[in-house]
C-alpha cells in the first residue's frame, strides 16, 4: 500500500563516500544524511564541455563540515506537496518536489579534479551586492512608481536578507584556463569554508 525504506549492503563507493565524510567529520551514532555519487561525473561533464571560461553554480547548500554538522543528524532532505514542506519522500509519488542541499567541498573536489579551478564561493547576497545591485537599483528605480518601487525593494529585500534567500542560497565560481577577478566574489570569499 506504499513504498518504505529498505536497508541493503553498501557498495563500494558509497562505504569510500561516507569514509572520506567520516575522515573530516565526528558524527554521532543514527545520523542520516545524503550523498550525491553522481556529483563527481556531473561536474566532470561540465569540465569536459568547456575549453575555456567560468562556471557559476548557485544552489542551497554549505561547506562540508556545515554540512554534515552534527546537528543536523537528519540530513538536508527536504519534500514539498501542494505549497507544504515535509520530510518524507515516500509520499505522493510523482506529485511532490523533493531536494537536497549541496555538498560544496564535494563540488570543489570534483571540480579540481576535472581540471577547474576553484576561484569563489560565497553568499546570494554578496554575490549580488558585489556585482552592483544596488547601483542597477538606484539606476532603474527613477523610473518607477512608488508601488513598482516598493515592489523592487522587497523583492531585493528576498534576495539578499540572511534570513531569506541572501545566505541560504551559495555560489560557486569555476574557471578553465581564465584569469579573472569576478567581483562577485570581492566583498565575502568564503573559500575556508570548504
Amino acid at each position: 500500500d506504499g513504498f518504505d525504506w529498505e536497508l541493503r549492503p553498501a557498495k563500494e563507493n558509497l562505504l569510500a563516500a561516507v569514509n572520506h565524510i567520516m575522515d573530516e567529520c565526528a558524527l554521532p551514532d543514527g545520523y542520516r544524511s545524503e550523498i550525491s555519487l553522481g556529483l563527481g561525473e556531473f561536474i566532470k561533464s561540465l569540465a569536459d564541455c568547456l575549453s575555456r571560461g567560468v562556471i557559476l553554480l548557485a544552489d542551497y547548500g554549505y561547506g562540508r563540515r556545515e554540512y554534515y554538522h552534527p546537528e543536523r543528524r537528519n540530513g538536508t532532505l527536504t519534500c514539498f506537496y501542494q505549497h507544504r514542506r515535509h520530510d518524507n519522500p515516500l509520499v505522493s509519488p510523482g506529485k511532490q518536489d523533493i531536494t537536497t542541499h549541496v555538498d560544496f567541498t564535494a563540488v570543489a573536489e570534483a571540480s579540481v579534479a576535472a581540471g577547474l579551478e576553484v576561484i569563489g564561493f560565497t553568499t546570494q547576497s554578496a554575490f549580488l551586492l558585489g556585482n552592483g545591485l544596488m547601483e542597477l537599483v538606484d539606476r532603474e528605480e527613477q523610473a518607477l512608481s512608488e508601488v513598482e518601487r516598493f515592489k523592487l525593494h522587497q523583492a531585493i529585500k528576498t534576495l539578499t536578507l540572511p534570513t531569506e534567500m541572501g545566505d541560504r542560497i551559495k555560489i560557486m565560481g569555476l574557471v578553465k584556463r581564465c584569469d579573472l577577478d569576478l567581483s562577485g566574489f570581492s566583498l565575502l570569499n568564503r573559500l575556508r569554508d570548504l
